[in-house]
């Protein structure tokens, strides 16, 4: 699967041109926008129902004592019933204002679950990992959708997070 992560810039200077068109009829789009700074999505209205888009407000923000608006957990489980509710042949994009943090951290895991699990690919994995070597993601925006890729494959029946212990009576065991 074809992810790319971008600024905001790219979708603000082709906003109103043909090519703004072009782009949101062949592309699957995930647009993270700032309310601190109260960023609105950079798409002419027209696109803003589009169900190919999801549109989600959170800050950069990591640490409890930073002001901010955080992801939330809702936002997390809205990009990954965005993702698996989509046909795969679009790529997906991911914005935010520098396309390095939120975008980093959505377009990072999605990259790994989607092309190293679902549909193992990994000429676009390693693709991803090429074209985006500047990728600083966000600690809480990484932990929130692996989470919540848990919690969606476990209740799908697949999880992908399986690890061994040791029970009480030192027997190994599997936990999913």
């Amino acid at each position: 699967m074809t992810i790319y992560v971008v600024p905001r810039v790219y979708f603000e200077e082709m906003r109103g041109t043909p090519e703004e068109r072009e782009a949101m009829a062949g592309l699957r789009v995930i647009s993270i926008n700032s309310v601190r700074t109260r960023e609105e999505p950079p798409f002419s209205g027209e696109f803003l129902g589009l169900s190919t888009l999801l549109v989600l407000r959170f800050d950069d923000v990591s640490e409890a004592y930073e002001d901010g608006v955080f992801m939330s957990p809702q936002d997390a489980r809205r990009v990954i019933d965005f993702v698996a509710g989509q046909s795969p042949e679009k790529p997906i994009v991911i914005h935010c204002t520098a396309g390095i943090s939120r975008s980093g951290a959505v377009g990072q895991v999605l990259n790994d679950w989607l092309n190293r699990h679902v549909s193992p690919n990994e000429a676009d994995y390693e693709h991803f990992c090429r074209r985006h070597p500047h990728i600083c993601p966000n600690p809480h925006v990484r932990l929130l959708l692996l989470a919540e890729i848990e919690r969606w494959m476990y209740e799908k029946g697949k999880s992908v997070i399986q690890r061994n212990t040791e029970n009480h009576r030192g027997e190994t065991i599997w936990i999913r």
